[in-house]
């Protein structure tokens, strides 16, 4: 976990964090890898 003096340095960065899907897309939020996670999932899914 991450330790901050300053407000600041948080904002900044949790602006600046990336995510990443399960096919190794970055992407800039959380719910953007869910869905992203989510769609990879039920395309590769076999029937």
């Amino acid at each position: 976990e991450e330790s901050f003096e300053h407000k600041q340095e948080y904002y900044r960065y949790m602006r600046n964090k990336k995510y990443t899907t399960l096919n190794n897309i970055e992407v800039k939020s959380i719910g953007e890898r869910d869905i992203g996670n989510f769609l990879f999932f039920l395309l590769n899914r076999r029937f």
